[in-house]
Order: structure tokens, then C-alpha cells, then sequence
């Protein structure tokens, strides 16, 4: 099962960067990438609970850096 978010953000390096120290565990795997203005991140979970669980994370820490807008 695999799940791709493209978001346009602003400073998308620092949202690479800050995500970096979040890799997952045995039941995903994940690819965090700058393309233009854009944090591709990519998601790939051995069944649907892991990959949901791993989903949410990210788009609630897009969240978060959004209002923070992408500063350090």
C-alpha cells in the first residue's frame, strides 16, 4: 500500500529537513523530497493501520510547520 502527498509550502527544504529524524519503523517506509516549491513525501506501509498511522503524522506536522511557515 503506498500514499504520496504533494504540498506546496513555503521554505519545502526546511520541511524535508525537519522530517528527516522521522523515519518510521519496520512497517513503513518512507521518502521525504523537495521538488520545486514543492515537499513530495511518499509513504509505503506493509498493511493499511501502518500506512493511515504514518499519513496522519505527516499531514498533521504539515499542519503544524504551516503555521510556522516552514521557519526553523
Amino acid at each position: 500500500m503506498e500514499a504520496e502527498i504533494r504540498v506546496k509550502v513555503p521554505k519545502p527544504e526546511n520541511f524535508r529537513d525537519a522530517f528527516r529524524p522521522e523515519k518510521g519503523g519496520a512497517r513503513v517506509a518512507e521518502s521525504v523530497t523537495v521538488e520545486g516549491e514543492n515537499v513530495l513525501i511518499t509513504l509505503k506501509g506493509k498493511d493499511l493501520p501502518a500506512l493511515k498511522a504514518a499519513l496522519n503524522s505527516y499531514l498533521s506536522w504539515l499542519e503544524m510547520g504551516s503555521k510556522f511557515g516552514g521557519e526553523k
